[in-house]
């Protein structure tokens, strides 16, 4: 047999010698794909068919001679390899049927197909496809032909083996075609007109399925769509065939229509971007079956701008390559295991394990920037943070960076077998309040409130590269404290090639935020998006277009959702816009606009508001809240947050918050500590772009008072338990390590009070007991003892102030305490660690037992009596760490301490403060006449509020005090009877007026300080010889002290926070006379006194006679009625503490002697009758009672007696002497003295 196969190749045609008969046999087969016919011929015989009227596969028998020679074929297509199966066979039958001649002319024979097929190379046309065949129309293809034609077209290579069915649970049940699992209530499918498409939106809104039943050619086709961010691929397709795209390498089709096809025919387009910052995609999606070059039998729009969203995934790609090994690799290419890969041979490896689009195109080099500047002694690291931090050395093949932020990190990693470096890079952005990660080019950004602290993170790039990090949020402390790892690993399963651990719980400061004045998008502003987008009105911006608004904003991210309400009842009902829960005045509040609502807290210190930007269609929650008593302050833009303490925050300087420049809000805080308010100035402002003004710009505070609240500083029970905590945490060593003491310090709160330095409870060489006492008068006080206790105490030279520090080893932690009087001040500080107070004396409740807590873990009781020379101080310092049980630690460190009072170091010292400097800071003109709020500052800063007297007590220079003055005494009023003389001439330059007392050895003065202060200064300077005193005092700050050991003719000082400056100097003449040299000083420039006057020089003030006949210091003073405020039974014996109270309130403390006399010493003993007498000459003596004693000395004219008082426990000693020669009487009683002389005595009469 000899054939012949045409140059179409789709048929043959052949001629055979029948064996036996010697006839030729002459037959044909083609398969005509232009004409879409099947023709054949058996000799004589010719048939033709139209392709759509043969089912493929099926055999056909064609014979002549009747029967006798027969002609068998087949055709079957294998659309895939463009070829056509077939067989063919001629057989002879003579023998009554049976044939015995059986010729195969094809057998399973592939035929390939030259001839274009109906696929994409050109433009299908059905209609012109039906008309070639003959068929009327669509309607009336067969389902062979549908299935032929399919083939034909290349189509059915393309097809799943099973067909979906929108019948399956895929697709059903569903609602406007939709079978939607995204809970999402922002991403909305439009609806699908037609019933025979049924679509499935996945429960990650990110796959979209679609099944079509396409009945015109009997087809189901699958569609898809997958925005995969977890492994960055954009993949999908139509039934078998499929595309995919790394999301990385995805910028350049952004905003670009993609399509794909099948042969053609059958369509799936989409088009999509991404806002980044809102963390959604912008979709269009759509299918089509199109049979026409301009027409589509169907074409459905399945998405249209419809938003879903970019997930958040834990990013961890296992290798692509289960199971690979470098090392394998290598031996595979015929490499040597010792060496490294050629950059060729790389990027090959890289695009085998899936890496290659993950990898920038430029490595980061070590040797470049930022890498090579700034480096530090710690191997490794380079830095431009301006805060040192601690740091450990890292292996030569790593170089690290940290950025100028203290919270941002970037490293290169370089790996020698793959000639390739890899940047790793951790950003946590604290002001902006986001965090970004990432190795190379696969980085994420995400927002802090949305971080979940104390755990561990992974990025692992395929299983190859892998970047481990932790990062703790220690709030209380100021610092991020993360730990960081990094590793490169070619073996699956296997070693790694690098493995470095980077940081391992190293903290990261945070700095102080300057946020920026530039907007996100700088070319954007609002008039031109409007005018871009067709709109005239706010309202109008609706769907995506509010979306993009807010994109090109940098706002999505921050955002509340829901936002807060206008109509809350948080903000209503409200007076002009502001609704004020303070239960305290607060004075004028200003009107607020309709777009804006506010709420004054309860605490009188924090405002809260809401206000409509409309533009966004967002309401913004805008809030400052200032926490005097925990000495914190929280501050925020929806989730734009903060919470800072107040040790951190400048007062009097302007903080402007910014969130991404659109939403501002401006504060500045005053804190006037004496008047227990804050002054505060608070602005908010929605500014959309540079070039417009601010859509709301509006003062809510100017110079507003906030009262303070009265602090409960025993009020925050914790109900901790250490035990149960370390339970939770895992932790079983009785210790803590240092890591989880922070974390347990962050826990319970305290962190952010903690000194950066823990105090010590190491002994000094003067430590005894447990105490370091500098104190010069430690001998006059008992101390208790702290041996053996976990404590050490220290009291200052100042004797006043007492420092303990508990070291409490369970924890690993010691904590300060301390309490600090001020005598000159007349404050009391006290605090534990950084947490403390300041509280004035001026109105203090002396005795009462008081309690300052830190959070409920560590406490001080203290109780405090003042007496006129010392305190009496008790002092209980506790740690309490299991709710409900007994204190850890509880100790009393001080009980019934009698601190002394050593008195004031008065010197002169320049203030520091400058007048001019000030008003200028306050943009104030010199000079200029200061509102009563710059009153409050400008005393606030001086520190002297405190200590000014209120408006009705303030001196007045025209009072009957200074006016009139006496004649030809200028500015000086003078009641001392004795001749004084000429008195100082005042300086004109101060307004004041002077007052000489009547027992002329006192002076009192008001300066009238209308130029600044705006009133008048009192200050007085007083010498009482008789009862042994000198008083000197500004305004209500007075200084007291005894003459007994003072040094006269010493220039001493007196001031008021060094502005109000005293200057005296007193020298004892004679019995008569005193000469007196006093200034006053005005101080408010650094290193000068703007004003000085003189108020005495060398000038001799006559002292007067004493008046002994005086009344109680009490007015009707009874001691029975004394002992039932103390609450003592009358005529019991008093404690020593009421005893000395009793001797201070009658005003007889200061002249006791440090030691009593004692009737049985041996000054006084023996005694008879009373009476011990030293004198040698017969003296005749009346008995004296029990509870006296006296001494007549050896001189016989000098006699001494001490009383037992015994209900007070303690004695007193009167003295009188006659100094017969030199014609003086001296008397005395204790400390205080005066005489007499003889001169002026009537002998004979009694003398009280």
């Amino acid at each position: 047999m000899s054939c012949y196969i045409p140059d179409y190749c789709t048929g043959i045609e052949c001629c055979a010698e029948i064996p036996g008969l010697g006839l030729g046999l002459h037959l044909y087969l083609n398969l005509d794909l232009d004409k879409l016919e099947l023709s054949f011929g058996f000799e004589n015989m010719q048939k033709k068919m139209k392709l759509i009227d043969y089912v493929w596969g099926d055999e056909i028998k064609v014979s002549v001679a009747e029967g006798l020679i027969k002609f068998t074929f087949s055709i079957k297509p294998i659309t895939d390899e463009n070829v056509y199966v077939f067989n063919a066979r001629a057989m002879v039958c003579l023998d009554g049927g049976k044939c015995s001649i059986n010729i195969p002319v094809l057998t399973n024979t592939k035929l390939p197909s030259i001839r274009a097929l109906i696929t994409g190379d050109f433009n299908f046309s059905m209609s012109n496809w039906l008309e070639n065949m003959g068929i009327p129309s669509l309607g009336d293809l067969k389902d062979s032909a549908k299935t032929m034609l399919i083939q034909q077209l290349g189509v059915d290579k393309f097809l799943q083996d099973r067909p979906c069915d929108i019948n399956d649970d895929l697709y059903s049940p569903s609602v406007n075609g939709w079978k939607n699992e995204c809970p999402l209530n922002w991403v909305v499918p439009p609806t699908i007109p037609f019933r025979d498409v049924k679509c499935a939106l996945t429960q990650n809104c990110t796959r979209i399925d679609c099944c079509v039943d396409f009945s015109l050619l009997n087809l189901r086709l699958h569609f898809f769509l997958h925005f995969d961010r977890c492994n960055y691929v954009i993949s999908g397709g139509i039934e078998k065939k499929t595309f995919s795209y790394g999301l990385l390498d995805f910028n350049t089709f952004w905003g670009k229509e993609i399509k794909t096809d099948i042969v053609n025919i059958i369509f799936i387009k989409f088009k999509a971007s991404q806002l980044e910052v809102s963390r959604k995609y912008v979709l269009d999606l759509g299918i089509s079956v199109c049979l026409e070059p301009n027409k589509c039998e169907l074409d459905v729009p399945i998405f249209k701008e419809v938003l879903i969203p970019i997930l958040n995934c834990d990013l961890k790609m296992d290798f692509s390559s289960k199971g690979f090994s470098l090392s394998n690799w290598m031996s595979e290419q015929g490499l040597s295991l010792e060496g490294s890969l050629s950059t060729a041979l790389s990027d090959s490896l890289f695009k085998l394990l899936g890496i290659d689009s993950f990898i920038k195109e430029k490595s980061c080099s070590r040797s470049e920037p930022p890498y090579s500047i700034n480096q530090l002694q710690e191997n490794g690291w380079s830095s431009e943070c301006p805060t040192k931090l601690s740091l450990f050395k890292i292996r030569g093949t790593t170089a690290c960076n940290i950025k100028e932020s203290c919270t941002a990190v970037s490293c290169c990693v370089e790996v020698g077998k793959l000639g390739r470096t890899f940047e790793v890079v951790l950003d946590i952005d604290f002001c902006n309040q986001k965090i970004t990660f990432g190795i190379e080019k696969l980085t994420e950004t995400l927002s802090l409130q949305m971080f979940e602290f104390g755990v561990r993170k992974e990025i692992v790039i395929r299983g190859v590269i892998k970047f481990g990090y932790t990062i703790w949020d220690y709030v209380g402390e100021g610092v991020y404290v993360v730990t960081v790892d990094l590793a490169v690993c070619l073996e699956d399963g296997g070693d790694c090639l690098i493995s470095v651990n980077i940081l391992d719980q190293a903290k990261l400061s945070k700095q102080i935020c300057h946020w920026g004045t530039g907007f996100m998008n700088p070319e954007f502003t609002l008039g031109n998006f409007m005018k871009k987008n067709a709109l005239t009105a706010f309202n109008q911006i609706k769907g995506l277009v509010l979306d993009e608004l807010k994109e090109s904003l940098g706002l999505p991210q921050y955002l509340n959702n829901p936002p807060c309400s206008l109509s809350n009842q948080k903000y209503n009902p409200n007076i002009n816009g502001i609704k004020n829960t303070c239960p305290k005045s607060i004075g004028f509040l200003p009107s607020l606009p309709s777009s804006m609502r506010c709420a004054i807290a309860g605490s009188c210190t924090g405002v809260d508001c809401c206000i409509e930007a409309a533009p966004i269609h967002h309401n913004l929650h805008v809030y400052l809240d200032i926490d005097p008593c925990n000495l914190q302050m929280k501050f925020g833009i929806d989730k734009f947050q903060f919470q800072i303490y107040l040790k951190e925050f400048e007062f009097g300087i302007e903080k402007d918050v910014r969130l991404v420049n659109v939403v501002r809000m401006k504060f500045k805080i005053w804190d006037l500590t004496a008047e227990n308010q804050y002054l505060i100035d608070l602005k908010f402002s929605v500014c959309f772009d540079s070039e417009s003004q601010c859509l709301l710009d509006v003062p809510v505070f100017h110079q507003q008072r906030l009262p303070k609240n009265i602090c409960d500083f025993t009020a925050s029970f914790t109900n901790f338990s250490l035990d149960g905590w370390k339970s939770s945490m895992g932790l079983t060593s009785d210790k803590l390590t240092t890591f989880a003491t922070d974390q347990l310090m962050e826990y319970l709160g305290i962190a952010g009070y903690l000194k950066k330095n823990q105090c010590s409870i190491q002994n000094g060489n003067s430590t005894i007991q447990g105490w370091n006492d500098d104190c010069s008068k430690s001998s006059t006080y008992q101390k208790t003892s702290l041996l053996a206790l976990p404590i050490l105490c220290s009291i200052s030279s100042k004797c006043t102030e007492i420092y303990c520090c508990l070291a409490v080893s369970s924890i690993g932690r010691n904590f300060e305490a301390f309490i600090d009087l001020d005598p000159c001040y007349k404050t009391l500080e006290l605090g534990i660690e950084e947490y403390r107070t300041r509280i004035s004396l001026l109105n203090y409740s002396f005795g009462a037992t008081n309690s300052f807590w830190m959070k409920d873990v560590v406490r001080i009781e203290y109780t405090i009596e003042e007496l006129e020379v010392k305190y009496l101080v008790n002092m209980k310092v506790e740690v309490c760490l299991e709710h409900g049980k007994p204190c850890l630690i509880s100790y009393d460190i001080a009980k019934n301490l009698y601190l002394p009072k050593i008195g004031c170091d008065w010197s002169f010292n320049y203030s520091g403060f400058s007048l001019s400097g000030w008003y200028s800071n306050m943009s104030l003109t010199p000079g200029s006449l200061l509102s009563n709020t710059y009153l409050s500052m400008l005393k606030e800063k001086l520190g002297i509020t405190n200590f000014l007297l209120p408006k009705e007590q303030q001196c007045n220079r025209n009072s009957a005090k200074y006016y009139p003055q006496t004649l030809n005494q200028n500015r000086w009023r003078i009641d001392c009877p004795l001749d004084v003389g000429n008195m100082t001439e005042l300086s004109d330059v101060l307004p004041i007026s002077c007052h000489l007392m009547s027992h002329c050895t006192g002076v009192e003065c008001c300066l009238d300080l209308h130029d600044p202060l705006q009133q008048t200064i009192y200050f007085f300077l007083d010498l009482d010889f008789c009862l042994q005193t000198l008083r000197v005092g500004v305004e209500t700050l007075v200084y007291e002290k005894t003459l007994f050991s003072y040094q006269y003719g010493v220039k001493d000082e007196f001031s008021l926070m060094d502005i109000i400056q005293i200057q005296y100097k007193i020298d004892d003449v004679d019995r008569s006379n005193l000469e007196l040299t006093a200034k006053i000083k005005i101080c408010l420039e650094e290193n000068t006194c703007l004003y000085e006057s003189t108020l005495f020089d060398k000038h001799i003030l006559p002292k007067p006679g004493c008046n002994w006949n005086l009344n109680f210091t009490i007015p009707d003073f009874s001691l029975t009625n004394w002992y039932n405020s103390v609450g003592a039974a009358i005529g019991s014996q008093l404690s020593k503490l009421n005893a000395a109270k009793l001797l201070e309130q009658l005003g007889i403390a200061k002249y006791k002697q440090e030691v009593p006399c004692q009737r049985f010493g041996p000054v006084y003993s023996p005694s008879d009758i009373g009476w011990k007498k030293d004198c040698q000459m017969e003296v005749e003596m009346a008995p004296i009672s029990d509870s006296v004693t006296c001494l007549v000395k050896d001189t016989c004219t000098s006699v001494s007696c001490c009383v037992d008082i015994g209900f007070m426990k303690t004695s007193f000693e009167a003295y009188l002497t006659l100094d017969a020669c030199n014609y003086w009487l001296d008397i005395g009683i204790e400390k205080l003295t005066f005489n007499l002389s003889l001169k002026d005595v009537t002998f004979g009469l009694f003398f009280l």
